[in-house]
């Protein structure tokens, strides 16, 4: 245990669930303005964990799952923070706003009763789609409004990424964080057919 905490990655992993409870205060209070530069320090310890991981061979399956349970958290607790700071986003565009939950809330459910567990997806498209969606939520907070055209953006790439990531947990008889992307999986069984 004490060799797992010392590793980096982890630490920074641990650092950003403690930083939700704080990010849930400021939410509290209606401090936008700190919520965004906070959220921004949150979403670079996520790049920098992956980053440090993979540069010097630190991965581990406890510290994906670490990383994983860090993002959902965060991610869940982003769009509340929406609803409470920004409810003219949802109120604007309910129908996409709640079709968006609903692939979410199934593809994680799936991944419950499918494989007994939250299914550790780094998909290439989710880290796209984080990556444009945390800016969009640091950019709504930092200025107190929203750009549509980034708004539409962020939630084109998190259909895509929550759609990917559903039709894999449906489709496929496990999952795990090394996979990438359903296209790579595909190919990847074509091939071997192929040699066979």
């Amino acid at each position: 245990m004490r060799k797992w905490l010392r590793n980096i990655p982890n630490q920074l992993s641990i650092i950003r669930m403690l930083l939700i409870p704080v990010l849930w205060i400021l939410a509290f209070l209606e401090e936008s303005y700190y919520l965004g530069i906070l959220l921004f320090i949150a979403g670079f310890t996520d790049f920098l964990d992956g980053w440090i991981a993979r540069k010097f061979k630190l991965t581990s399956p406890l510290g994906s799952r670490l990383d994983s349970y860090a993002d959902s958290l965060l991610i869940i607790s982003m769009v509340f923070w929406m609803i409470m700071l920004e409810p003219e986003i949802p109120a604007e565009h309910p129908w996409m706003f709640w079709t968006l939950l609903l692939i979410s809330l199934a593809s994680f459910l799936l991944g419950i009763v499918k494989f007994k567990r939250i299914a550790n997806l780094h998909l290439y498209s989710a880290k796209v789609s984080g990556f444009i969606g945390g800016l969009f939520f640091v950019h709504t907070f930092l200025v107190s409004g929203y750009s549509e055209p980034f708004f539409f953006l962020a939630l084109s790439l998190y259909f895509i990424s929550a759609s990917e990531a559903f039709l894999m947990q449906l489709v496929l008889p496990y999952v795990d964080e090394h996979m990438g992307s359903i296209i790579l999986v595909l190919l990847k069984r074509n091939s071997v057919a192929r040699s066979q």
